[in-house]
């Protein structure tokens, strides 16, 4: 990551309010809220499934993404204040979802096919 990009995420984390709580967005987990490895996370996203990140900061996407194997990520929507966001990748979107009422952020792909 570079410095322009940390100074991102700490913008959208104080505009949201949401702030990262562990370095490269922390702990990772399952849809079942088993910890679990950045390769198995890479492996259970790209098959559709939810990954959480319960320390992550709005503005951990690029370090989220990156782990799971997504370098190159644009910004489609985020325009919500609770930093439910959309970003481009490659291959398709990932959603970022607020976990509210708890807290961190779920991430969701969808490929373009499934986005038709």
């Amino acid at each position: 990551m570079t410095v322009r990009d940390i100074s991102q995420a700490e913008q959208c984390d104080s505009a949201t309010g949401c702030k990262q709580r562990m370095p490269l967005g922390g702990q990772l987990y399952d849809n079942d809220g088993e910890r679990i490895s950045d390769a198995k996370a890479r492996k259970l996203f790209r098959e559709g499934y939810c990954i959480e990140a319960p320390n992550a900061g709005a503005g951990s996407y690029k370090y989220i993404l990156a782990r799971l194997g997504f370098k190159n990520v644009k910004v489609e929507d985020w325009t919500s204040s609770a930093g439910d966001w959309c970003f481009k990748i490659k291959t398709g979107y990932v959603f970022q979802e607020n976990r509210y009422p708890y807290y961190g952020f779920a991430y969701k792909f969808q490929t373009f096919e499934d986005s038709i």
